[in-house]
């Protein structure tokens, strides 16, 4: 005597495959939209990580230590395209306020961000942009002008508080504030 063969019809299937395919269809956007936003955040705290390690390598070597925007790891680039990567390097230039960069010994450099990476580095309270920092063997932001730093980084189409703002104060103190995503 066979006994009765348990398993699911096919209504119990489409049904179970539908209810799976909503909900599926609700979760990765949401998942999409969270991955966006972690990454907006680990920019963030990537490029705070690089100007710590930039300022602990000037007091540490008690050199001029700088920062720039690269996309070669070897040169600074002219614009401020902090998006391309940037450059940590022992600043070989004549003074603390001398008004552009000599690229000495590279320390580190960084590349492959998020392609969706935008990132702005001014002057603190102007629309100037700047296209490095420099600090000096004490660690101070070196005085090429009375004015802090202040680098917005964020990446395309995030959501909520995931975008980084990092001010440089002239004594090389960093601070991160979580901002709005425009």
């Amino acid at each position: 005597m066979m006994g009765k063969i348990k398993g699911f019809t096919l209504v119990e299937l489409m049904v179970t495959l539908a209810v799976a395919a909503i909900a599926l269809g609700i979760a990765i956007p949401s998942f999409n939209q969270t991955m966006r936003n972690n990454s907006s955040s680990a920019l963030g705290s990537e490029l705070a990580g690089a100007l710590n390690y930039a300022r602990s390598e000037a007091v540490k070597r008690a050199k001029r230590v700088s920062i720039c925007a690269s996309n070669d790891g070897a040169t600074c680039l002219a614009a401020n395209n902090w998006k391309e990567g940037w450059l940590v390097f022992i600043d070989d230039a004549a003074a603390d306020s001398t008004a552009a960069v000599t690229v000495g010994t590279v320390l580190r450099y960084w590349s492959d961000l998020n392609p969706l990476a935008v990132i702005s580095a001014r002057k603190t309270g102007t629309a100037t942009d700047v296209s490095f920092i420099r600090f000096n063997s004490t660690g101070a932001l070196a005085r090429v002008d009375q004015l802090g730093r202040r680098f917005t980084a964020r990446v395309t189409d995030c959501k909520g508080n995931a975008a980084t703002q990092i001010d440089v104060g002239l004594a090389g103190m960093l601070s991160t504030t979580k901002q709005a995503c425009p």
